[in-house]
């Protein structure tokens, strides 16, 4: 039977539950787990601004991934003529900033392990009359809180940045287009401790990011959903407005004529979410909260 209606679903969904999926949550499993080196390796090479709030680091992960705060290691430049100056410092400024980089990939390959300590014990399914197996849904999650809660055949599901309860290697990453231009190859005046370091740090933004054009075209099920089908409404429940992810709602978008539904959290996300509509060339929408849809 064609499915009525596509449902996409963000971590704000799991939020919703009370499941522990917030990126500070994951923080605290790899300490609990030993893996504290993870963790200050992220937040020492991500910024060293005492401003950024470790909470601010977490919650934007995705954004913050690739982006390394190399000034951190500029003590190590040392003028060739100085004083103290030794051999070691032809390397010193590198080597600093691939430190910082030694987060990746442990933070990613770790997340499979995290979300398997995930419960669904104590949550609720009070979104069932909305969530059952008469639709189809794209998943943002690695949880499995639709087959958990409510039933939901995992043929309905395509999870867009991989199951954790059967995949290791998760989807994780950052949209970052450009690194850091003043130390570009086409300066070749620059440095060259800079051009070095800079090659790495252009390697480092490519290794870390989300690969979202190449996703869509090699996932058959997630181009079967939305290709092959036509769905009277698409609901958006939990997901971020952001253009880390924009890409898979664009290529929706233009595949699909149907009503949208989104939801928000909290007030100030209703002009996120007018804006979003607008890039997507969507005019037949609504605007509510998940608690709203709950019956």
């Amino acid at each position: 039977m064609d499915k009525q209606e596509l449902i996409i679903i963000g971590n704000g969904f799991d939020l919703h539950h009370g499941l522990k999926t917030n990126y500070l949550d994951y923080r605290d499993f790899l300490i609990k787990s030993g893996d504290e080196k993870i963790v200050k390796c992220y937040e020492r090479g991500i910024s060293n601004d005492d401003s950024e709030s470790i909470t601010y680091l977490w919650s934007n992960i995705e954004s913050l991934l690739g982006l390394l705060d190399y000034e951190l290691a500029y003590p190590l430049l040392k003028d060739y003529g100085d004083d103290d100056w030794t051999d070691d410092f032809h390397h010193a400024f590198q080597t600093e900033i691939e430190k910082m980089a030694e987060y990746w990939p442990d933070i990613k390959l770790k997340l499979s392990d995290w979300i398997k300590t995930v419960s669904y014990t104590e949550c609720d399914n009070g979104l069932k009359y909305l969530i059952n197996n008469n639709s189809n849904y794209i998943s943002f999650n690695y949880t499995n809180t639709l087959e958990e809660l409510y039933g939901i055949e995992k043929d309905n599901i395509c999870y867009i940045h991989g199951d954790a309860s059967v995949e290791s290697d998760l989807v994780l990453g950052h949209k970052n287009d450009s690194y850091y231009p003043e130390w570009d190859d086409n300066n070749q005046d620059e440095d060259v401790r800079l051009l070095n370091a800079g090659r790495f740090m252009e390697s480092f933004r490519k290794k870390t990011l989300k690969p979202v054009e190449a996703i869509i075209e090699n996932n058959s099920q997630f181009k079967s959903m939305v290709c092959e089908l036509k769905y009277s409404k698409i609901y958006i429940l939990g997901l971020s407005y952001n253009d880390i992810d924009a890409a898979y709602l664009k290529y929706i978008a233009s595949n699909q004529k149907s009503k949208w539904v989104f939801t928000y959290y909290a007030d100030k996300e209703i002009n996120d979410i007018m804006a979003c509509a607008k890039k997507l060339g969507v005019n037949d929408y609504d605007i509510t909260t998940i608690n709203l849809l709950q019956k």
